[in-house]
């Protein structure tokens, strides 16, 4: 799950422009068993910059149980010509995905969740854009809603994934208007669930409560998505 991302971005995404366009995975097992209920059979590579096109861990609905996968970010629907859209859909809105073409079948059929321990936003100043590193306050990991889908091609399949965007609350507003939608753990089995009614998932499409985040202003070595390690969260002075 540890690929380099492409060479080719959208500037959108080298920017911070999009919504929760960058995030963090670097969590011990016994945090992820803790915070999620269940773990990985190994550990995991810490990674600071994740970045669309990478790919991500991942926790869907197996026939053996909810189990962890290596999906690409960036949804590719099956039914694409070609596997370069993905690069455009790493977020898919919670007021129109039950009824876009490129979602409401994932969103019916295939739930997933994201695995994270922070994300990135980024907010203009007289600088630039000054990028902020936003985690729960105990820095235990949470999940992002997500869908996921299959392409093929007579070469290749990719399995691919987006993360599910709703405004933002009061205590994120003043760096974005949204925010990805947090999964709590004890509604982990009723999102992932492919045979659950839409209204059920519908229901869970809002963010957390304000207290549920805090964010600190961060090195400005995060706005590359070639850069890795503790330096992009190291906390900076503005």
């Amino acid at each position: 799950m540890h690929q380099r991302f492409s060479k080719w971005l959208p500037a959108c995404l080298k920017t911070g422009d999009a919504v929760c366009g960058r995030y963090t995975l670097k969590s011990e097992l016994d945090a992820l068993e803790q915070a999620l209920g269940c773990a990985p059979d190994e550990p995991l590579i810490p990674r600071y910059n994740i970045a669309p096109t990478q790919n991500v861990c991942v926790m869907r609905q197996g026939e053996s149980g909810i189990g962890f996968a290596d999906l690409r970010w960036g949804l590719i629907p099956h039914w694409a010509k070609d596997k370069s859209v993905g690069s455009r859909m790493i977020n898919a809105r919670s007021e129109t995905i039950a009824i876009k073409p490129s979602f409401k079948v994932p969103f019916r059929r295939r739930p997933c969740l994201l695995v994270a321990d922070g994300y990135y936003e980024w907010r203009k100043d007289q600088d630039g854009r000054q990028p902020f590193y936003i985690s729960r306050p105990d820095g235990l990991p949470f999940a992002f809603a997500g869908i996921w889908d299959r392409w093929h091609t007579a070469e290749m399949t990719i399995e691919s994934c987006a993360i599910i965007t709703c405004a933002a609350n009061d205590a994120m507003k003043s760096l974005h208007a949204r925010m990805p939608v947090i999964i709590e753990q004890d509604a982990f089995a009723a999102w992932l669930a492919p045979d659950e009614p839409v209204s059920v998932r519908e229901q869970l499409l809002k963010s957390p409560s304000d207290d549920y985040f805090s964010f600190a202003a961060v090195s400005k070595h995060v706005n590359s998505p070639r850069n890795e390690g503790a330096q992009c969260i190291a906390s900076v002075t503005i």
